[in-house]
This record gives C-alpha cells, sequence and structure tokens, in this order.
C-alpha cells in the first residue's frame, strides 16, 4: 500500500505536478457541481422539500374538508331538518301550502319594450 502515496513535494517534474494538480482542481469543482446541481444535488433537495411541504398543505386541507363532509353526511342521516334545509335552499323545493318567493330580475312591462327589428330582406 505504500508505494501509492504520492508526495507532491517528491514530484521533481513540472508538468506531471501541473497535471496532476489539474486533475485534483477538476475532480473538486466537479464533485462541487454536482452537490449543488446533480440530481441529489442541494438544489434538487430543497425543491423536493418545498414539493413536500406543499403536499402536506394539500393534505391538510383535504382532511378538514372530509371531516366537514362527514360531519354534513351524520347530519344528513340523523336531522330531517338538515334535508329539508337543503332541499329548500339548492333544489328550490316548497312544503304543500307555501308559496315559494325568491328575488329575481323584474319583468318588464310588455307595452313598454320597443317592437323586435324587422327582418332585412
Amino acid at each position: 500500500m505504500d508505494q501509492f502515496k504520492i508526495n507532491l513535494s517528491e514530484i521533481r517534474n513540472p508538468s506531471l505536478k501541473q497535471i496532476l494538480m489539474l486533475f485534483l482542481g477538476s475532480l473538486v469543482m466537479f464533485a462541487g457541481y454536482s452537490a449543488l446541481f446533480g440530481e441529489f444535488g442541494y438544489l434538487t433537495l430543497r425543491k423536493a422539500e418545498r414539493k413536500l411541504q406543499e403536499f402536506n398543505l394539500r393534505i391538510e386541507q383535504l382532511k378538514k374538508d372530509n371531516q366537514e363532509i362527514r360531519g354534513e353526511i351524520r347530519s344528513l342521516k340523523k336531522d330531517p331538518k338538515a334535508i329539508e334545509k337543503i332541499a329548500r335552499e339548492e333544489l328550490g323545493l316548497v312544503k304543500e301550502g307555501e308559496i315559494k318567493i325568491s328575488p329575481g330580475k323584474q319583468l318588464e312591462d310588455p307595452s313598454k319594450s320597443s317592437p323586435p327589428p324587422e327582418p332585412h330582406p
């Protein structure tokens, strides 16, 4: 094993020393580049962490939505007034003998409206 140790001060040939330094410098630069921009580099890791945080927030929101929906389901199964409320508000139903009054567009007086345009031949 001792035969593979290299001491840079013992190298007498300047071009060999330069090549070795260039190689080591390139190796360090490549490792640094990979650590920052590589497939498993710092920037990729940060992007994945942001995505994970977004997904976790979305999961929490969906859990809240599910709880609300489960509450509505329980209410609809047990409370007839909840069913009546939905029937009135969403379906516009009324009980027998009731008259539905809903705000809407005012109807124009037909006598005040302008006649339809005449077709061109």
